[in-house]
């Protein structure tokens, strides 16, 4: 069984918290890290959690820089995740299981439904929302998922079968040109692809409340603590919990959809938890950028300049070559006019 999770060097914390998460309840699992940096860290507490740590360039590229460089720090985490699913199935062959979480995941019970789905179907995804009132429309939620997509794409797992490969080959070509924002034409990074996946690939749609509780749900999911001392949502336990928009949307959500101070106090505890464990290992770890966010030169990549390149790349990459080695006055309008009037 194998959980696998994509981080730059700035969520280590996140990332390290979610491996002992899973390293408490699912102590059977190999947790493997895909560190998208040039290299990996000397030292810092909590690799340990990690049984592999890879770091994305090793996933298999042709050109990885020029695969890169198309996309900031988080869409470029957001569209290696299909590669890193194909890379763990092929260096661990014995194995059944494979499961993505995003760094900002806790585990607080273990995946019992996910793996009895498996059994049944190659791929498993988790729905945002589960209920909704029938004479009621939440605009600013339900049109917020239509447009960003339908299931999570924090989570999802597949097992060894043709089908699944199928899965992971075709949201992986999709990931590597498409995985970036564009609501009005129907993008929304990594997720709203998998809109499509119900229809084109035989899929489980796991609709258990505990999995995949975040802010953007917290209206149906309100979480209270159970008879046997753990967290439950609607009765059931909780699997995990997205700590996506910590201190922002979150806590907004908080307060417009718990009304109970019982309820309040319960998640305010499990939050509490989450951001003492996350800043005791923020207290050692030492802040750097992003390795691939800027030149060789130095300078800062602007995302101008990533955008221009994703639309031009063949351009750029037969005049060019390594765009690293370049500088942001090389992507602008005026110089794609030049290179296509010379291939012209």
């Amino acid at each position: 069984m194998n959980v696998g999770t994509i981080s730059t060097i700035n969520y280590l914390p996140q990332a390290i918290l979610m491996a002992k998460s899973v390293r408490k309840h699912m102590p059977e699992c190999r947790i493997v890290l895909c560190l998208l940096e040039r290299e990996k860290p000397k030292s810092f507490e909590g690799l340990s959690y990690f049984d592999t740590i890879i770091l994305a360039r090793e996933l298999g590229f042709d050109n990885f820089d020029h695969y890169i460089f198309k996309y900031s720090n988080a869409p470029a985490s957001f569209s290696l995740k299909g590669k890193l699913l194909l890379h763990l199935i092929d260096k661990y062959p014995a194995d059944k299981t494979y499961i993505y979480l995003d760094s900002d995941i806790q585990i607080f019970s273990r995946f019992e439904e996910v793996f009895s789905e498996l059994n049944e179907y190659p791929i498993v995804l988790t729905p945002h929302l589960l209920q909704s009132p029938e004479k009621e429309v939440h605009m600013w939620r339900e049109t917020g998922i239509l447009q960003t997509g339908m299931f999570n794409a924090g989570f999802l797992a597949v097992r060894r079968c043709l089908e699944a490969r199928q899965f992971l080959r075709w949201w992986d070509y999709r990931l590597e040109n498409y995985c970036y924002s564009d609501i009005k034409n129907g993008i929304c990074f990594d997720q709203r692809w998998l809109d499509l996946v119900p229809g084109l690939f035989n899929t489980s749609i796991l609709k258990h409340p505990g999995y995949n509780a975040a802010w953007w749900n917290l209206s149906e999911r309100r979480i209270q603590m159970g008879n046997d001392g753990g967290y439950h949502i609607l009765g059931k336990p909780l699997r995990f919990f997205h700590f996506s928009g910590l201190n922002k949307r979150l806590d907004q959500m908080i307060r417009v959809w718990y009304r109970e101070k019982s309820d309040i106090d319960t998640f305010l505890e499990l939050k509490g938890q989450y951001l003492r464990q996350l800043k005791d290992l923020e207290k050692k770890f030492i802040k750097t950028p992003w390795s691939y966010g800027y030149f060789e030169s130095g300078e800062i990549i602007k995302d101008r300049s990533r955008k221009i390149y994703r639309k031009n790349e063949k351009l750029y990459l037969k005049k060019f070559g390594n765009p690293f080695r370049l500088e942001n006055s090389i992507f602008s309008k005026k110089i794609v006019k030049k290179l296509k009037s010379k291939k012209s």
